[in-house]
């Protein structure tokens, strides 16, 4: 985009033992996704992922330990991807730059839960059964975990389309049906009469579900990177 700065410096260090990068080749690293997500990909109805700015899907060139993410920090859009000027811990005040791993035109293959019926070390010898699609396990196949899904066995490939920087609140509700979120029968009435815009209040909940443990709350509004992506590749099923 004209007018917009790249710092390819701080693009250099993205390679992580999760991800692959061939020379001129995009890179490919894993993702995962509940049951429910995996459906809303295979439905059409999820084209967006917010994930919070962390260590492992960042990048800084100081030490991560010295920036203070409790402070307020605001989103430089004058570069290209964008990035989240974060405080430097300490009273000097000073923000850094801190910019995402991942890019345009990076290929996301989805982790998700996956029964076998052979080892995992023989791929040829196994049969694959995916949860989310429902439905009562074969007889004889053992359930793997999502997080330990090996790269031959995900059926499902991404490319992110759009990189953005945000608080997780910003999140619009054209965005938040963008997620995936489904309203229940009767629930938009409901949030209307509370004052909420129906998917926002469903994205809500789902987010506090999946990461208000982890101290990064619907209400504590933390820096995310809004990850917009096209489903690429379909593998080992035919597409709905």
């Amino acid at each position: 985009m004209a007018g917009r700065k790249t710092d390819m410096s701080y693009f250099a260090q993205t390679a992580t033992k999760d991800s692959t990068e061939i020379a001129g080749c995009a890179r490919t690293r894993p993702i995962l996704f509940s049951g429910n997500m995996v459906l809303a990909v295979l439905r059409g109805e999820k084209s967006q992922n917010r994930r919070v700015i962390t260590r492992r899907n960042s990048l800084s060139s100081i030490g991560w330990d010295r920036l203070d993410f409790t402070k307020p920090a605001y989103i430089d859009d004058s570069y290209n991807p964008p990035c989240a000027m974060v405080k430097i811990a300490g009273p000097e005040g000073t923000s850094h730059r801190v910019f995402s791993r991942y890019e345009v035109g990076d290929r996301l293959w989805v982790r998700e839960t996956v029964a076998t019926d052979g080892p995992w070390n023989i791929p040829e010898c196994c049969t694959l059964w995916y949860p989310a699609d429902g439905g009562e396990r074969p007889t004889g196949y053992q359930t793997r975990s999502s997080i330990h899904m090996p790269r031959w066995a995900s059926r499902i490939t991404l490319e992110i389309t759009e990189v953005r920087v945000e608080r997780v609140q910003e999140i619009s509700e054209d965005d938040a049906r963008a997620e995936g979120c489904v309203l229940a029968e009767g629930y938009e009435a409901l949030a209307t009469t509370m004052f909420r815009d129906p998917y926002r209040a469903v994205f809500d909940d789902i987010w506090d579900s999946i990461n208000a443990k982890r101290g990064y709350g619907w209400d504590t509004n933390p820096l995310v990177w809004a990850l917009t992506f096209k489903l690429l590749e379909l593998a080992n099923k035919e597409k709905p």
